[in-house]
């Protein structure tokens, strides 16, 4: 969350939602920004064409590796973003959709049900670590705490 809300800052809030255009520029933002993110992975979507309601979404990730996703999803003319963390085929996924730098922990897991909203799934991506993991340089560390 901390590199969504440094990429908000230079990039400026999306106007109405986000869009693909935007998970494009996020992603390209995350790969120059010596985040040591796998860029294959996270540019791929996982996305089965048949998932388009929050129900099925539910389902799905059972049969996705286990790992962290960004989901891509939208009402009627509304995008928005939130984190998935799949658990493997026996544990519900957990759902990370808002984020409160105030508060402790900053994140909070919410139920699928806070998510019927969803009227479309466009995209999933995993995002997966390299090796060596992202360091704010020193003044944006003093800058998040």
């Amino acid at each position: 969350m901390a590199m969504w809300l440094w990429f908000v800052e230079i990039h400026g809030e999306p106007a109405n939602g986000v869009t693909t255009r935007d998970m494009a520029k996020f992603f390209k933002f995350l790969r120059t920004a010596r985040c040591h993110i796998d860029a294959g992975a996270i540019t791929r979507n996982h996305l089965n064409k048949s998932t388009k309601t929050v129900q099925q979404l539910g389902i799905y990730p059972r049969g996705l590796s286990e790992g962290w996703y960004i989901v891509h999803a939208g009402e009627q003319l509304r995008e928005h973003c939130f984190a998935l963390h799949a658990q493997g085929p026996d544990v519900e996924s957990a759902v990370i959709d808002k984020f409160d730098d105030g508060a402790t922990p900053p994140c909070r897991v919410e139920p699928f049900d806070n998510l019927k909203w969803i009227r479309r799934v466009v995209s999933i991506h995993r995002v997966r670590l390299l090796p060596q993991s992202f360091e704010f340089p020193p003044e944006r560390k003093q800058r998040m705490n």
